[in-house]
């Protein structure tokens, strides 16, 4: 976080006290401040850097962060780009969404969605992606709105604003869950890979709880939701698969190729084998070689 130059905004200096909220628009740097009111910083346009309590966050075309009052930050916008900068800054009290306090409004609003807080949210809201397609026109409404002041423009804006913090909180929590769920795909797919190459070897629940650190029971979750599966019944089926190929493309004998596939005990892969392909070994084998025959000699 920068030193220095930290100031303090107070709301009625920008803020109309009837209203209770009002739209800056920026192109330029900030310098390191906080404020009595909240800010829903919206970069439209242009990339840079966001300092938030000590932590920095990149910032590009659709970014949008929540800042809470008392909550030090700044942008920078990059130098170098060529584009225009744009910047959007809604700048409220809460009474204009209402009785919401202004020290636990991030938590409170959450709440209030029946969602669950999750740690920092009393501080701020950082959205690394667009909210939605509709946030800009949103904002544009309520600008000419707040500009005319025609008939009813407060309950305009109170329901623009509305959608706006409901679309944000919404995408916040659909980028938590997303997280979790991308891990543990990517969990699933490296302990497939890896029973693929490494398919005949003594592989067990306790094994994967091990290399994943994942308890084997949620480990076992994830696994059948993603291949609809459990992780033995998946390990069975591949080592048949594996087994039919050989049978199908070798001379090599059921015991040996129970043995390359990871089965000490024939008369269990006998019965495994049976259970899920509905032959024997010997039967499938027979089977494929009459429906494929090896090729002949031409007549001559």
């Amino acid at each position: 976080m920068k030193k220095g130059n930290n100031f303090f905004m107070q709301g009625e200096n920008y803020i109309d006290p009837t209203e209770h909220i009002t739209i800056l628009n920026s192109g330029n740097d900030t310098t390191l401040h906080h404020h009595d009111f909240l800010e829903i910083v919206y970069f439209k346009s242009g990339k840079g850097k966001h300092y938030i309590n000590g932590k920095t966050y990149n910032i590009s075309n659709g970014n949008i962060c929540i800042i809470n009052t008392g909550v030090k930050h700044y942008y920078e916008m990059d130098p170098n780009q060529k584009r225009e900068i744009e910047v959007k800054n809604i700048i409220f009290y809460p009474a204009v969404l209402g009785n919401y306090s202004t020290e636990n409004f991030i938590d409170e609003v959450f709440q209030d969605l029946n969602l669950q807080p999750y740690d920092g949210h009393h501080e701020y809201i950082h959205l690394s992606q667009d909210c939605n397609k509709d946030f800009f026109a949103l904002i544009n409404i309520m600008e000419h709105e707040l500009a005319l002041k025609e008939l009813g423009y407060l309950d305009v804006v109170k329901t623009c604003m509305k959608t706006i913090m409901m679309k944000i909180f919404r995408q916040c929590v659909d980028t938590r869950q997303t997280q979790p769920l991308l891990k543990n795909i990517e969990i699933v797919e490296d302990a497939i890979n890896l029973l693929q190459e490494r398919f005949n070897e003594n592989w067990t629940l306790a094994d994967m709880e091990q290399i994943f650190n994942y308890s084997g029971v949620y480990f076992n979750a994830i696994f059948k939701n993603y291949t609809g599966l459990t992780f033995r019944k998946y390990l069975q089926k591949l080592r048949c698969e594996k087994a039919k190929q050989m049978l199908k493309r070798t001379d090599d004998t059921i015991v040996s190729i129970c043995e390359k596939v990871g089965y000490v005990d024939v008369k269990q892969f006998f019965i495994l084998f049976k259970r899920i392909v509905g032959l024997t070994p010997a039967e499938y084998r027979k089977k494929c070689r009459i429906a494929t025959p090896l090729p002949t000699e031409p007549l001559t």
